[in-house]
């Protein structure tokens, strides 16, 4: 793993400590009691993921292209939008 990857993911761990002790202070609750039911809501909705998550078949895609290219049209995304090989024709 390269350093600045490092640097990232423990500013990123930073971030979470602290979102936990804020959410904790509010609720007057640990923070590890935060972590522990942020861990079992994440494991829930893993657990449930492929009720909500799935990939298109081959009849959906050119409709979910359609679907992503007017969302980025509509929001003015289009320069960020992600390059999509199966939407090009």
């Amino acid at each position: 793993m390269n350093y600045e990857l490092e640097v990232k993911m423990l500013d990123d761990y930073k971030y979470v400590c602290l979102f936990f002790q804020v959410l904790g202070d509010t609720l007057a609750v640990s923070q590890s009691s935060v972590s522990r039911a942020v861990e079992a809501i994440v494991s829930a909705l893993v657990d449930r993921a492929d009720e909500f998550i799935y990939l298109p078949t081959e009849e959906e895609v050119p409709s979910v292209c359609i679907l992503l290219l007017t969302h980025c049209f509509i929001f003015g995304n289009m320069t960020k939008m992600p390059e999509i090989q199966r939407c090009k024709g």
